[in-house]
This record gives structure tokens, C-alpha cells and sequence, in this order.
């Protein structure tokens, strides 16, 4: 499960809630600010983002992240490469048709990020 946290200030609630659910979440945000507090919690975070793959994987380093959530349309294989040797699993969002799932899959992303189960049916 992935909970995006829209803003900071929802980290001792939200960790609250998982921690009494037996569940495998990640906490991703565009936000540092909201993922900054998980630092010190059993949580794995993902940085979001849409803009400069470089910056986002050093935010990503930076905050503790164990994942990255590119937008979709930055991510090929030497860039999903990149984000692996830096030590990052890759989920892209919001990926929008099958056939950009199977373009994903054959450059090795880790995870997809739908708007509909039925993107990834087959």
C-alpha cells in the first residue's frame, strides 16, 4: 500500500494508524517536510517527484528514502539503472495504459502506480 502524505505535520498519526495494522505500506510524499519525521520510524518513505531526476535521487539519499517514485515519463532503463546503483527501488506513477506498464517492466522498474487495477490485469 502506498499512503501519500500531502503535507507535513501528519507523521505521528499516520505512523500511529500503521503501526497498529498489519499491512506493508510505504509513505511517499512530494513534500521532504512530511517524510523528514519517519526518519526515526520502522516505515519505508519514497520521494516523489516529476522534476530532475538527479536532485530527486539526492533528496531521495538525503531523507532516507529506500525508494524513489519518478513520474513515469522520466524513467528508462539507464535512469532506473542509475536509481538501483544509488540504492533505490522505483515505483513510477501515475502510469496511465498497459502499454507503458510493459515499457516499464522491460526497463526494469520495480513497482507501478495506477489509477486503475485494470492497467496492470494482464
Amino acid at each position: 500500500m502506498n499512503v501519500e502524505l500531502k503535507h507535513a505535520g501528519m507523521a505521528e498519526a499516520v505512523a500511529t494508524e500503521l503501526r497498529e495494522r498489519e499491512c506493508d505500506a510505504i509513505l511517499s510524499s512530494f513534500a521532504a517536510a512530511a517524510l523528514e519525521p519517519f526518519r526515526e520510524e520502522p516505515l519505508p518513505t519514497a520521494y516523489l517527484f516529476r522534476d530532475g531526476f538527479e536532485t530527486g535521487l539526492d533528496t531521495a539519499a538525503a531523507l532516507g528514502c529506500a525508494f524513489v517514485h519518478p513520474q513515469h515519463a522520466m524513467l528508462d532503463a539507464a535512469a532506473i539503472e542509475q536509481a538501483h546503483d544509488s540504492g533505490f527501488a522505483v515505483n513510477a506513477w501515475t502510469v496511465p495504459d498497459e502499454t507503458e506498464v510493459s515499457r516499464l517492466r522491460e526497463a526494469g522498474v520495480d513497482g507501478v502506480i495506477v489509477d486503475s487495477w485494470q492497467v496492470v490485469s494482464t
